[in-house]
């Protein structure tokens, strides 16, 4: 007869106590997992959400966008109709006021980009122009800022290395610059190059923003619709006071004969030659402001109407952050934690020279401004990818389009996309997980945070047509679309 061990009751009383309690832990545990879990979700969702409805709003700000170049582009055609001059009188100088559209508002302006003095005339048929250096010499003058800039700028847009003693400026002084670059020896492409040129600080340069274009050949300037400041660069010895007379006069009736200009009574005594002036313009300027929701978004378009020929868009420009101050930093290396950073007030001009330090010496100088990322090029792949159709291309889609392109997983990537192109392109720029996470967790160490990151090589000025190429430490950097750059 088998014997079984006799186990006592008050053994097995304890023995379901302690299970019991082994049980209550796990159920507690899965409970504050399985919640845990259903907040990161939910978070998750509402941050998708958000993303969504943002990416959604944007895309509406720039169809409204699109709208505002082609109203503009409707008036110069029809004011090309009109008449053979351009002044502050014609249609396409009635801005649109602050108007309700579905979801938000919107407002815009042209401004005549002739009636400021082209940066690029400096040089024609490209050997310098004394005319266009007397005139900025003038205009700078007038501005209270030093003449002998004229030189400098002379330097960096014209095609040889020879340095204009003793105010000019040739590669050997921006190569020991930090960091170092190389004068571009071709004509500008924005205004605001001329914060890399010698001696041309934020002063200079905001004083001399409403008086200067950077076009992109040589033309005359249109006396009727010339800043003040521009018109007494005209000459020397027009006063203020004469340059007020020609504004009332043009305001009462545009000029219509160049020479009668010429021999008008704010000119007596005085030599003027009529080479680089005209009645008319050609390059305009398109200032638009959009609101859908929670986005805001600025924009500037360059138009081209040439005398012959169909009007067409040069460039278009995002202003980028409108609501308060940017500051712009330059991503650090992983040896070296140095940054570099810009100012840049609410109308996207430099507020201030760059300045390099770590991000404790960042974080003294951010206070309110929201703070842009600027990514190195060569941590990211900006490129475009064809998808048929004209909807919304899912995520899925673009990420398996651009795997032939791409060296690393898909899975350790960051896969951003844009808006689709006319072409019918949808822009991608694609960046290590790993490395963009390092960098918003120093920024997170000092107490900053990153309210956009923007791949560096997109501030390179593009034109079609044209390439932008920065040698930088021995690496190259080649802008040769809108959405398009390599390292």
């Amino acid at each position: 007869m088998t014997q079984y061990p006799i186990i006592s009751i008050s053994k097995v009383q304890k023995y379901l106590k302690r299970e019991r309690g082994v049980a209550l832990l796990t159920v507690l545990l899965v409970v504050a997992i399985a919640t845990i879990a259903a907040v990161a979700m939910a978070t998750r969702q509402q941050v998708d959400l958000r993303k969504t409805e943002n990416l959604l709003r944007m895309e509406q700000a720039w169809q409204f966008a699109y709208g505002i170049d082609s109203w503009a582009i409707g008036r110069l055609i029809e004011d090309r109709k009109e008449n053979a001059t351009d002044s502050w009188e014609d249609v396409w100088n009635n801005p649109i006021a602050p108007t309700d559209v579905e979801g938000g508002q919107l407002s815009a302006s042209v401004a005549d980009l002739q009636g400021r003095f082209n940066l690029n005339n400096l040089l024609k048929e490209g050997n310098p122009s004394s005319v266009g250096l007397d005139r900025f010499r003038r205009l700078l003058k007038q501005l209270d800022q030093p003449p002998e800039l004229a030189e400098a700028l002379l330097d960096w847009i014209d095609a040889d290395l020879d340095v204009r003693y003793p105010n000019g400026a040739e590669d050997e002084t921006y190569i020991n610059r930090q960091p170092p670059y190389r004068s571009a020896n071709r004509p500008l492409s924005d205004v605001s190059e001329l914060l890399l040129i010698k001696g041309f600080n934020a002063e200079v340069y905001t004083a001399l923003r409403p008086h200067v274009a950077a076009l992109p050949e040589y033309t005359h300037i249109n006396v009727n619709s010339a800043t003040a400041e521009v018109l007494m660069s005209l000459a020397e010895g027009v006063s203020s006071d004469d340059a007020q007379v020609l504004i009332d006069e043009r305001e009462e009736a545009a000029f219509t004969d160049i020479t009668l200009f010429l021999e008008h009574i704010s000119f007596a005594g005085k030599k003027v030659t009529p080479d680089g002036m005209g009645l008319d313009s050609n390059y305009f300027q398109v200032n638009g402001d959009v609101q859908i929701g929670r986005i805001r978004l600025g924009y500037i378009s360059m138009l081209h109407r040439p005398k012959e020929g169909d009007l067409h868009i040069i460039k278009r420009n995002a202003k980028g952050f409108l609501m308060s101050e940017l500051m712009l930093v330059r991503a650090g290396t992983e040896q070296d934690d140095h940054y570099t950073w810009l100012s840049v007030d609410k109308k996207g001009n430099p507020a201030a020279q760059a300045s390099t330090g770590t991000l404790d010496q960042l974080a003294v100088e951010v206070k309110r401004k929201r703070l842009m990322l600027l990514v190195p090029g060569s941590d990211v792949l900006l490129t475009c990818v064809e998808m048929p159709g004209s909807k919304r291309v899912p995520a899925s889609a673009i990420n398996f389009a651009l795997e032939e392109q791409l060296a690393d997983d898909v899975d350790s990537l960051y896969i951003t996309s844009g808006i689709r192109l006319g072409g019918g392109e949808i822009p991608v720029a694609a960046i290590s997980k790993a490395r963009l996470n390092t960098w918003l967790e120093r920024l997170k160490e000092a107490n900053l945070q990153a309210a956009a990151c923007l791949p560096e090589a997109l501030l390179l000025p593009w034109q079609p047509g044209n390439w932008s190429l920065m040698e930088e430490g021995g690496q190259v950097t080649l802008r040769a679309g809108q959405y398009q750059a390599w390292v």
